[in-house]
């Protein structure tokens, strides 16, 4: 099953069934909006993917398992929009695994390697559109001012909504 099928899987289960308000876990406790989570590539079958997700509030988290061998879960309250060029996808999982081999956690990110890793961020297409049905097409970049949340398979970017991460399958 893709990651995109799961989240149309998710989002149709999401309309079909209410969560339980009283579940302490589904609500809040910032605000009282109830969330619900989505796991990328929950069962790790997923071919290689992309999406970006971006801040916004939505009541929706998105969980993804990152940073190659540590497996770290990372997750944000966010919107996704998927990346649906499996060429690219592939790019970056082989720039991770040649540049990290699945040790993310313990690379060095020296300015060339940030260089290349911007070059290749610099292929990815991203779409904005807005309430007049009007599509800006820009190409991803990395986001020089978050370098600290960088890891494999979590990469900090600039999109056409301002900050976002660029979700990838993990290497591990």
């Amino acid at each position: 099953m893709t990651v995109l099928n799961t989240i149309k899987r998710y989002f149709r289960n999401l309309l079909t069934k209410a969560p339980d308000l009283n579940d302490e876990d589904v609500r809040s406790k910032k605000r009282n909006v109830v969330k619900h989570q989505v796991i990328l590539d929950p069962d790790g079958t997923e071919d290689n993917f992309l999406a970006v997700i971006v801040p916004f509030e939505t009541g929706i988290v998105y969980e993804n398992q990152v940073g190659g061998f540590l497996n770290e879960l990372r997750m944000m309250e966010r919107f996704l929009i998927p990346i649906v060029f499996k060429t690219l996808a592939d790019e970056i999982y082989t720039w991770f695994e040649n540049e990290c081999h699945g040790n993310a956690y313990l690379t060095e990110w020296t300015q060339d390697r940030l260089d290349r890793l911007d070059k290749l961020l610099g292929n990815i297409p991203c779409w904005q559109t807005d309430s007049s049905k009007s599509t800006d097409r820009v190409m991803l970049r990395l986001d020089r001012s978050q370098l600290a949340a960088l890891t494999e398979a979590w990469i900090p970017v600039i999109s056409p909504y301002g900050e976002a991460i660029l979700a990838s399958k993990n290497s591990d």
